[in-house]
């Protein structure tokens, strides 16, 4: 409907879900362009078979698609749908011989609550969406008006982003585990902070976030790595050092022979050093991630997983890879124990 301004209105109850892929980029760089549009298809057929006849499906570009629902008036009532969608990709897919596991986040806006106009319900749709990735992927947010101040916060954080390597701003902090045994410091884990000149000290977990969605994390993650590898050369020889690596670092062709470079550069043997990740690198594409895992074993690297139970979770893969360490996470302890 248009108003006495020829600006397309919203007279009727409508709910506008954004939905974005999780990890999508990580499947497009690592596997090709014709997986990722394998993909794309059949995320449309799912979309298509898990939405009614009325519905409205729509992809906008990339990995993005739109749900349009008329009739739905209330939070309660668009829950259900959301579950469903997000339930139903989270299922595995093969493509090419590939299995895939990619997830996805979902935003919602309600008409005419949340915008009148088809730009500004898709506006802030988006933004809810955004707010549910940064959440932790796989889990579906309703708009709210606070969230339109984040979202202006998110954009500053990321033009700041951009020069803070450049200028200095991140350092690293370290954290000591020991052994419970003697009470030994055995290694440290590198963390990274950013300390923004007018903002003070950034989240952890919010500037990681900008980063990955805004493609800045490749080289945040090569300073960490080299500056965690030159304080590591000045500890005593059997203090190691635990560095996390993100998802497009692990990936990156080359990974292993870049480290090991830099570890004969500094004199520090490959036992000394341990990388940290996440379920996420199984949720693409498994094989190269069994590849990569054991690349960096032969070199005689360490591997922990970090954060277990707040992803995947399964026990079962766990016999397949060659992991070092375990760590799992606090949240994610009852969801471990019904594995088991």
């Amino acid at each position: 409907l248009t108003d006495v301004t020829g600006v397309q209105t919203c007279a009727l109850p409508i709910l506008l879900l954004c939905l974005d892929l999780d990890n999508f980029k990580a499947v497009n760089d690592s596997l090709g362009h014709s997986v990722g549009d394998g993909l794309l298809r059949v995320v449309a057929q799912r979309l298509l078979g898990r939405t009614r006849r009325s519905d409205m499906v729509a992809r906008l570009g990339g990995d993005e698609f739109a749900i349009i629902r008329i009739g739905e008036a209330s939070p309660e009532a668009a829950e259900e749908p959301a579950n469903r969608l997000i339930e139903t990709l989270n299922d595995p897919c093969e493509i090419d011989g590939v299995r895939l596991r990619v997830g996805a986040s979902i935003g919602m806006a309600l008409a005419p609550k949340d915008g009148q106009s088809g730009e500004q319900l898709l506006k802030n749709a988006d933004i809810a969406l955004y707010a549910a990735k940064f959440e932790g992927k796989g889990r579906f947010r309703f708009f709210d008006y606070e969230m339109d101040t984040r979202a202006r916060r998110r954009l500053f954080l990321e033009h700041e982003l951009r020069g803070a390597l450049q200028r200095g701003e991140f350092h690293l902090v370290y954290q000591p585990p020991f052994a419970l045994d003697s009470g030994a410091i055995t290694d440290c884990e590198a963390l990274l902070r950013w300390q923004h000149p007018r903002l003070g000290l950034i989240d952890t977990q919010e500037c990681i976030g900008v980063a990955e969605e805004s493609g800045q994390i490749d080289a945040i993650g090569e300073w960490v790595i080299e500056q965690a590898i030159r304080d590591a050369v000045t500890w005593p020889e059997d203090i190691g050092i635990a560095i996390n690596l993100s998802l497009a670092q692990f990936i990156s062709p080359g990974l292993c022979e870049r480290i090991l470079g830099l570890l004969d550069a500094a004199g520090i043997a490959p036992a000394r050093v341990e990388f940290e990740l996440t379920e996420s690198v199984f949720m693409s594409d498994q094989n190269a991630a069994e590849a990569q895992l054991k690349t960096l074993k032969r070199a005689g690297i360490r591997i922990a997983l970090d954060d277990f139970g707040t992803g995947y979770s399964s026990l079962a893969y766990l016999r397949n890879y060659p992991f070092d360490r375990l760590k799992i996470d606090q949240i994610g302890r009852a969801s471990c124990r019904e594995r088991v």
